[in-house]
């Protein structure tokens, strides 16, 4: 296994990310990791870093970058919308689908939280070149993520400003209008991929009924793996290693 640095432009700003190659010639398949919102490449307790680490064994390259305005990419956090996420996960896709490693036709997403509503709507333009799709507590439900603290002084505050802070991570304008106009679930009914939702039961971030209402709209492509008791982000080694047991299964 290898660990390489890439970097990859959009519209004049540099995705800085983390390739990990397994070892050999390839070509390999790939799965390009969309973090989730204030997240990074690695992840909560490095979910991304160790699920990336143990599909190398299993043959596959792994593609994890901070979106831009996250992380060691280029941008401002508060210029990031969901959209701009999008065009990102695209911009590493076509990186990574062009790489002479990779095996074009072998092409996967996975995305955590924003990161899944992200991997949703890429996944949706992209169609066919999108052969697996892992979500890991999806947010389709990001207008209720970004708004529920808007009451009293916080509401005031966004009306005169136009931006929320959130912990230290202030979001714009941009963020809510773009949400409020994306539909996620008309976006899933495009995805033609093999689809694995998993979500913890205890999720008080995305609620797990998000995930339950997506498998019902992917049907027979995709069905729900839930982790019992967990929280949004699968924070103890049981629940991490649940998560990762049904990403490995999945490629298999």
């Amino acid at each position: 296994m290898e660990i390489k640095h890439f970097e990859v432009m959009r519209d004049g700003l540099t995705i800085r990310g983390m390739m990990t190659k397994p070892d050999g010639d390839g070509p390999f398949p790939a799965v390009i990791y969309n973090h989730g919102f204030t997240g990074h490449k690695g992840e909560s307790h490095f979910l991304f870093k160790k699920l990336a680490d143990a599909l190398a064994a299993r043959g596959f390259a792994s593609f994890r970058f901070d979106f831009i305005g996250s992380g060691e990419s280029d941008g401002k956090f508060i210029e990031m919308t969901m959209t701009s996420e999008v065009k990102d996960c695209l911009a590493v896709f076509h990186y990574a689908e062009n790489c002479e490693l990779i095996d074009a036709n072998s092409m996967n997403l996975l995305g955590f939280s924003m990161g899944g509503a992200v991997s949703i709507l890429a996944a949706s333009s992209l169609r066919e070149r999108v052969k697996k799709l892992i979500l890991l507590s999806p947010a389709a439900n990001m207008q209720d993520v970004l708004t529920r603290k808007l009451q009293g002084e916080a509401l005031l505050h966004y009306i005169e400003t136009g931006t929320i802070d959130f912990g230290g991570n202030v979001i714009g304008k941009a963020l809510l209008d773009d949400v409020f106009e994306l539909d996620i679930y008309e976006a899933a009914k495009q995805v033609t991929a093999e689809v694995k939702l998993i979500h913890g039961t205890h999720d008080d971030a995305v609620p797990p009924f998000v995930s339950w209402k997506l498998a019902e709209i992917f049907a027979e492509k995709g069905s729900v793996h839930w982790i019992h008791g967990s929280d949004h982000c699968y924070t103890t080694a049981r629940f991490e290693t649940n998560v990762m047991d049904a990403v490995k299964s999945f490629f298999d």
